[in-house]
Protein backbone atom coordinates (compact mmCIF):
# COMPACT_ATOMS: atom_id res chain seq x y z
CA UNK A 1 0.00 0.00 0.00
CA UNK A 2 1.16 3.93 -0.14
CA UNK A 3 2.47 5.41 2.17
CA UNK A 4 1.30 8.66 1.49
CA UNK A 5 -1.91 9.74 -0.15
CA UNK A 6 -1.55 11.12 -4.00
CA UNK A 7 -1.47 14.78 -3.64
CA UNK A 8 -4.56 15.31 -5.93
CA UNK A 9 -6.26 13.15 -3.16
CA UNK A 10 -5.47 15.45 -0.34
CA UNK A 11 -8.01 17.73 -0.20
CA UNK A 12 -10.59 15.03 -0.66
CA UNK A 13 -9.44 13.06 2.49
CA UNK A 14 -8.96 16.50 4.63
CA UNK A 15 -12.24 17.94 3.40
CA UNK A 16 -10.50 20.44 1.97
CA UNK A 17 -7.51 20.95 4.45
CA UNK A 18 -10.29 21.35 7.51
CA UNK A 19 -8.78 18.24 8.85
CA UNK A 20 -5.25 17.30 9.89
CA UNK A 21 -2.92 14.70 7.93
CA UNK A 22 -0.67 12.66 10.12
CA UNK A 23 1.10 9.06 9.26
CA UNK A 24 1.22 5.92 10.66
CA UNK A 25 1.84 3.22 7.89
CA UNK A 26 0.02 -0.23 8.33
CA UNK A 27 0.74 -2.91 5.40
CA UNK A 28 -1.94 -5.01 6.29
CA UNK A 29 -2.49 -6.93 2.61
CA UNK A 30 0.22 -9.67 3.43
CA UNK A 31 1.60 -9.03 0.10
CA UNK A 32 -1.06 -10.40 -2.16
CA UNK A 33 -1.62 -13.72 0.38
CA UNK A 34 -4.44 -12.45 3.04
CA UNK A 35 -4.31 -14.75 6.10
CA UNK A 36 -6.62 -17.48 6.30
CA UNK A 37 -8.80 -17.67 9.88
CA UNK A 38 -9.75 -21.09 10.29
CA UNK A 39 -11.99 -22.15 13.52
CA UNK A 40 -13.70 -25.57 14.20
CA UNK A 41 -16.92 -25.97 15.17
CA UNK A 42 -16.07 -27.42 18.09
CA UNK A 43 -13.71 -23.92 18.77
CA UNK A 44 -17.15 -21.80 18.18
CA UNK A 45 -19.39 -23.49 20.16
CA UNK A 46 -16.75 -22.83 22.91
CA UNK A 47 -17.08 -19.17 22.11
CA UNK A 48 -21.13 -19.65 22.12
CA UNK A 49 -20.74 -20.83 25.30
CA UNK A 50 -18.57 -18.08 26.36
CA UNK A 51 -20.82 -15.55 24.99
CA UNK A 52 -23.50 -17.74 27.03
CA UNK A 53 -21.77 -16.87 30.08
CA UNK A 54 -21.17 -13.60 29.42
CA UNK A 55 -24.89 -12.97 28.87
CA UNK A 56 -25.62 -14.10 32.53
CA UNK A 57 -23.29 -11.80 34.00
CA UNK A 58 -24.60 -8.81 32.17
CA UNK A 59 -28.36 -10.07 33.23
CA UNK A 60 -27.22 -10.24 36.61
CA UNK A 61 -25.42 -6.57 36.34
CA UNK A 62 -28.64 -4.69 35.48
CA UNK A 63 -30.68 -6.52 38.17
CA UNK A 64 -28.17 -4.84 40.96
CA UNK A 65 -27.30 -2.08 39.56
CA UNK A 66 -31.22 -1.03 38.32
CA UNK A 67 -33.24 -3.09 40.54
CA UNK A 68 -34.97 -4.72 37.79
CA UNK A 69 -35.54 -8.34 35.97
CA UNK A 70 -32.78 -9.64 34.49
CA UNK A 71 -34.54 -10.34 31.51
CA UNK A 72 -35.78 -6.49 31.11
CA UNK A 73 -34.67 -4.61 28.09
CA UNK A 74 -33.11 -1.86 29.58
CA UNK A 75 -33.94 1.71 28.13
CA UNK A 76 -31.63 3.39 26.23
CA UNK A 77 -30.48 5.88 28.84
CA UNK A 78 -30.48 2.93 31.39
CA UNK A 79 -27.80 0.88 29.09
CA UNK A 80 -25.51 3.87 28.22
CA UNK A 81 -25.31 4.35 32.18
CA UNK A 82 -24.70 0.32 32.89
CA UNK A 83 -22.18 0.75 29.80
CA UNK A 84 -20.15 3.09 31.39
CA UNK A 85 -19.90 1.12 34.10
CA UNK A 86 -17.34 -1.19 32.12
CA UNK A 87 -14.79 -1.53 30.46
CA UNK A 88 -14.03 -0.50 26.94
CA UNK A 89 -13.69 -3.66 25.85
CA UNK A 90 -16.69 -5.30 27.17
CA UNK A 91 -18.62 -2.28 25.59
CA UNK A 92 -19.58 -4.06 22.00
CA UNK A 93 -20.74 -7.06 23.94
CA UNK A 94 -23.34 -5.25 26.30
CA UNK A 95 -24.45 -3.26 23.23
CA UNK A 96 -24.93 -5.87 21.12
CA UNK A 97 -27.10 -7.70 24.44
CA UNK A 98 -28.70 -4.58 24.65
CA UNK A 99 -29.99 -4.70 21.17
CA UNK A 100 -31.42 -8.17 21.73
CA UNK A 101 -34.69 -7.70 20.54
CA UNK A 102 -33.49 -6.75 17.03
CA UNK A 103 -31.17 -9.76 17.08
CA UNK A 104 -32.93 -12.74 17.87
CA UNK A 105 -34.62 -14.91 15.59
CA UNK A 106 -32.52 -12.18 12.56
CA UNK A 107 -30.57 -12.26 9.59
CA UNK A 108 -27.39 -10.82 10.40
CA UNK A 109 -23.93 -9.37 9.17
CA UNK A 110 -20.61 -8.80 10.77
CA UNK A 111 -18.26 -6.41 9.21
CA UNK A 112 -14.93 -7.10 9.62
CA UNK A 113 -13.94 -10.43 11.34
CA UNK A 114 -10.45 -12.13 12.69
CA UNK A 115 -11.91 -14.85 15.28
CA UNK A 116 -15.83 -15.28 15.67
CA UNK A 117 -15.99 -13.65 19.04
CA UNK A 118 -18.86 -11.49 17.57
CA UNK A 119 -20.20 -14.25 15.89
CA UNK A 120 -20.57 -16.31 18.79
CA UNK A 121 -22.12 -13.63 20.46
CA UNK A 122 -24.54 -12.99 18.15
CA UNK A 123 -25.83 -16.90 17.62
CA UNK A 124 -25.80 -16.91 22.00
CA UNK A 125 -28.61 -14.21 21.82
CA UNK A 126 -30.64 -15.77 19.32
CA UNK A 127 -29.20 -14.44 15.82
CA UNK A 128 -31.08 -17.11 12.61
CA UNK A 129 -28.12 -16.77 10.70
CA UNK A 130 -24.73 -14.70 10.47
CA UNK A 131 -22.79 -13.68 7.51
CA UNK A 132 -19.40 -12.18 7.80
CA UNK A 133 -17.70 -9.90 5.19
CA UNK A 134 -13.83 -9.88 5.58
CA UNK A 135 -10.73 -8.86 3.78
CA UNK A 136 -9.01 -12.18 4.71
CA UNK A 137 -9.70 -15.59 4.49
CA UNK A 138 -11.98 -17.11 6.84
CA UNK A 139 -13.12 -20.51 7.25
CA UNK A 140 -15.92 -20.86 10.45
CA UNK A 141 -17.32 -24.45 10.37
CA UNK A 142 -20.94 -23.78 12.09
CA UNK A 143 -24.18 -24.08 10.71
CA UNK A 144 -25.46 -20.67 11.00
CA UNK A 145 -22.20 -18.46 9.78
CA UNK A 146 -21.36 -17.87 6.45
CA UNK A 147 -18.56 -16.43 5.41
CA UNK A 148 -17.78 -13.88 2.50
CA UNK A 149 -14.46 -12.66 0.90
CA UNK A 150 -14.14 -8.80 -0.33
CA UNK A 151 -14.95 -9.62 -3.57
CA UNK A 152 -17.86 -11.51 -2.94
CA UNK A 153 -19.23 -9.04 -0.79
CA UNK A 154 -18.70 -6.20 -3.60
CA UNK A 155 -21.08 -9.20 -5.87
CA UNK A 156 -23.35 -8.83 -3.14
CA UNK A 157 -23.50 -5.44 -2.76
CA UNK A 158 -24.12 -4.92 -6.91
CA UNK A 159 -26.47 -7.67 -7.49
CA UNK A 160 -27.42 -9.57 -4.53
CA UNK A 161 -27.03 -12.76 -6.31
CA UNK A 162 -25.07 -15.39 -4.42
CA UNK A 163 -26.95 -18.46 -3.86
CA UNK A 164 -26.94 -20.91 -1.14
CA UNK A 165 -26.65 -18.26 1.65
CA UNK A 166 -29.31 -19.75 3.40
CA UNK A 167 -28.48 -22.91 5.26
CA UNK A 168 -29.82 -26.12 3.39
CA UNK A 169 -31.50 -24.75 0.49
CA UNK A 170 -30.22 -22.06 -2.45
CA UNK A 171 -32.55 -18.94 -1.59
CA UNK A 172 -30.88 -16.23 -2.88
CA UNK A 173 -29.47 -13.04 -0.79
CA UNK A 174 -31.75 -10.33 -1.91
CA UNK A 175 -30.71 -6.67 -1.29
CA UNK A 176 -32.71 -5.03 1.94
CA UNK A 177 -32.52 -8.73 3.34
CA UNK A 178 -30.85 -7.88 6.76
CA UNK A 179 -31.76 -7.30 9.96
CA UNK A 180 -29.04 -6.23 11.61
CA UNK A 181 -25.74 -5.38 11.02
CA UNK A 182 -22.55 -4.49 13.19
CA UNK A 183 -19.70 -2.83 12.01
CA UNK A 184 -17.22 -2.73 15.03
CA UNK A 185 -14.64 -0.07 14.00
CA UNK A 186 -14.67 -1.24 10.25
CA UNK A 187 -15.36 1.85 8.15
CA UNK A 188 -12.90 4.29 9.19
CA UNK A 189 -10.37 2.34 7.80
CA UNK A 190 -11.73 1.96 4.27
CA UNK A 191 -10.55 3.48 1.41
CA UNK A 192 -7.01 4.30 2.85
CA UNK A 193 -5.54 1.11 0.94
CA UNK A 194 -4.49 -0.85 4.47
CA UNK A 195 -6.04 -3.86 3.48
CA UNK A 196 -4.92 -3.43 -0.42
CA UNK A 197 -8.29 -1.82 -0.96
CA UNK A 198 -8.30 1.10 -3.73
CA UNK A 199 -7.51 4.45 -2.67
CA UNK A 200 -10.90 6.80 -2.04
CA UNK A 201 -11.18 9.41 0.39
CA UNK A 202 -15.07 8.57 0.56
CA UNK A 203 -14.61 4.76 1.19
CA UNK A 204 -16.07 5.36 4.29
CA UNK A 205 -18.96 6.91 2.93
CA UNK A 206 -19.16 4.48 0.19
CA UNK A 207 -19.59 1.86 2.73
CA UNK A 208 -22.39 3.40 4.60
CA UNK A 209 -24.00 3.00 1.40
CA UNK A 210 -23.86 -0.19 1.02
CA UNK A 211 -25.44 -1.00 4.45
CA UNK A 212 -28.15 0.88 3.09
CA UNK A 213 -28.45 -1.44 0.32
CA UNK A 214 -27.95 -4.37 2.18
CA UNK A 215 -30.61 -3.55 5.34
CA UNK A 216 -34.12 -3.88 5.34
CA UNK A 217 -35.72 -0.35 4.92
CA UNK A 218 -38.51 1.01 6.57
CA UNK A 219 -37.44 1.13 10.04
CA UNK A 220 -36.65 -2.40 10.08
CA UNK A 221 -33.23 -2.89 9.63
CA UNK A 222 -30.59 -1.68 12.16
CA UNK A 223 -26.88 -0.84 11.80
CA UNK A 224 -24.58 -0.93 15.28
CA UNK A 225 -21.51 1.32 14.30
CA UNK A 226 -17.92 1.95 16.24
CA UNK A 227 -15.65 3.96 15.05
CA UNK A 228 -13.07 6.32 16.97
CA UNK A 229 -14.26 9.70 17.57
CA UNK A 230 -12.51 12.77 18.92
CA UNK A 231 -11.02 15.74 17.06
CA UNK A 232 -10.71 15.21 13.53
CA UNK A 233 -8.08 13.68 12.18
CA UNK A 234 -6.60 11.01 8.97
CA UNK A 235 -3.93 8.65 10.05
CA UNK A 236 -3.11 7.80 6.39
CA UNK A 237 -2.85 4.55 5.94
CA UNK A 238 -4.40 3.34 9.71
CA UNK A 239 -7.77 4.71 10.02
CA UNK A 240 -9.67 8.17 10.67
CA UNK A 241 -10.82 9.48 14.10
CA UNK A 242 -14.19 11.17 13.75
CA UNK A 243 -14.99 14.62 14.91
CA UNK A 244 -17.38 17.43 14.14
CA UNK A 245 -16.58 17.64 10.65
CA UNK A 246 -15.92 14.32 9.39
CA UNK A 247 -19.49 12.05 11.50
CA UNK A 248 -21.82 14.32 10.44
CA UNK A 249 -20.56 13.45 6.61
CA UNK A 250 -20.40 9.41 7.82
CA UNK A 251 -23.81 9.70 9.26
CA UNK A 252 -25.51 11.24 6.77
CA UNK A 253 -29.10 10.79 6.48
CA UNK A 254 -29.19 7.97 8.75
CA UNK A 255 -31.52 8.16 11.89
CA UNK A 256 -30.65 7.51 15.14
CA UNK A 257 -31.94 5.31 17.72
CA UNK A 258 -29.62 6.07 20.19
CA UNK A 259 -25.77 6.27 21.13
CA UNK A 260 -24.20 4.27 23.96
CA UNK A 261 -21.20 5.41 25.94
CA UNK A 262 -21.74 9.19 24.38
CA UNK A 263 -19.51 11.97 25.69
CA UNK A 264 -20.24 14.72 23.69
CA UNK A 265 -17.12 16.86 25.40
CA UNK A 266 -14.82 13.93 23.77
CA UNK A 267 -15.45 15.14 20.26
CA UNK A 268 -13.28 18.50 20.89
CA UNK A 269 -10.79 17.04 23.54
CA UNK A 270 -7.04 16.37 22.55
CA UNK A 271 -6.07 12.95 22.52
CA UNK A 272 -3.68 10.81 20.92
CA UNK A 273 -5.01 9.16 17.96
CA UNK A 274 -3.54 6.09 19.11
CA UNK A 275 -5.78 5.67 22.26
CA UNK A 276 -8.99 5.39 20.78
CA UNK A 277 -12.83 5.94 22.03
CA UNK A 278 -15.34 4.42 20.42
CA UNK A 279 -18.96 4.82 21.88
CA UNK A 280 -21.85 3.14 19.83
CA UNK A 281 -24.17 4.11 16.94
CA UNK A 282 -27.41 2.59 16.56
CA UNK A 283 -28.84 3.86 13.09
CA UNK A 284 -31.81 3.13 10.83
CA UNK A 285 -31.41 3.69 6.85
CA UNK A 286 -32.33 6.85 5.40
Amino acid sequence: PPKSPPEELVADYTVNNSIPLEFFYVDDTKKGDPTHFVFSKEEIDSYIAGAERIIRRFQLLQAKALNVPSDVVLPWVAASSVLQQLPKSQWVQFGLFSCRDFIKGKKVGVIGSMEPWVESFLIALGAREVATIEYNRLTYAHPQIRTFSQSEFDQLYRDCSLSNFEAGDAEECHAHSFDFIISPSAFDHDGLGRYGDPLNPWGDVGSMKQMEHLLRRHGEGFLFLTVPIGPDVVVFNLHRRYGPIRLPILLGNWTEVTRLGWNNDRMMAAADWRQTYEPIFLLTPP
